[in-house]
């Protein structure tokens, strides 16, 4: 669903390792996208690492490590030594913007691959109006962003004050055997009341998991509804295809396999 980012801390003594020594030397090397289990000193079988299984034999090895979901507050933890929340460096969200860009170039193809097979329109014809539409498309996806990090600053604003309310939904999610926090990097009840005290709530990225599973939850409680099957509110399916389709094509949007 979204991209890891692995950090590899080995500290290592470099020359005589001394019990005696006051400041011993330290080599910090950080990576992209590595994990610990594709290095040979961590257990690797199918990638050799010798230099780095060398740097490791000599030193530490750590086993046990803390991180934010997004790879920049990582980057500046490790490098300052300071939470994200002390950096400032939390105001990151994932690929909205590819997703968003995604599905709705699925959708449109899906529409029109349907029009094409009813022989409504020629493979040609299609191919003109995807790239006419390019503009098109991306007002659709930069709409939808702005009002995603809209609903995060809104969010991110009163993130203090519903600290309690957050705490309700986490762990009825948790109940339901939707949600892990531990494996979205969320924070359990005792970290929120610490963070509470000291003037603290939930950061932007922690706020965008959430979010996320609301809309996770909500999309399944719909379809268990009739809400889908309402005609008035069928028309805001209307929104999320640029509007030259709708004139043309509405009634076999109406019959989108994805509806």
């Amino acid at each position: 669903m979204k991209r890891l980012f692995f950090s590899l801390t080995i500290l290592c003594t470099l020359g005589l390792l001394s019990i005696s020594a006051a400041k011993p030397n330290i080599l910090f090397i950080m990576v992209d996208d590595l994990g610990k289990d594709w290095i040979s000193c961590y257990g690797a079988d199918e990638i050799d690492t010798p230099n780095i299984d060398r740097l490791a034999k000599g030193g530490l090895k750590f086993h046990n490590a803390w991180s934010m979901p997004q790879c920049t507050p990582t980057r500046a933890t490790l490098l300052t030594g300071q939470y994200p929340w002390r950096t400032g460096w939390v105001n990151l969200i994932d690929n909205a913007g590819g997703v968003d860009c995604s599905d709705h170039e699925v959708n449109i193809k899906i529409l029109l691959g349907e029009i094409v097979s009813a022989g409504d329109m020629t493979e040609k014809q299609r191919n003109k109006l995807l790239v006419e539409m390019t503009d098109d498309v991306s007002e659709l996806v930069l709409g939808n962003n702005y009002k995603q990090t809209q609903a995060l600053s809104l969010a991110e604003r009163r993130a203090r004050e519903r600290v309690g309310e957050y705490k309700r939904l986490m762990n009825a999610l948790e109940s339901a055997g939707k949600l892990d926090r531990a494996l979205e990097f969320l924070p359990s009840d005792e970290e929120l009341n610490e963070r509470a005290t000291n003037g603290q709530g939930l950061t932007r990225p922690e706020l965008s998991v959430l979010i996320s599973y609301s809309k996770i939850d909500l999309k399944e409680s719909l379809l268990k509804s009739l809400v889908p099957d309402d005609e008035y509110l069928a028309r805001e399916m209307e929104t999320a295809f640029p509007a030259i389709l709708t004139e043309k094509f509405g009634d076999a949007m109406r019959r989108h396999r994805l509806k």
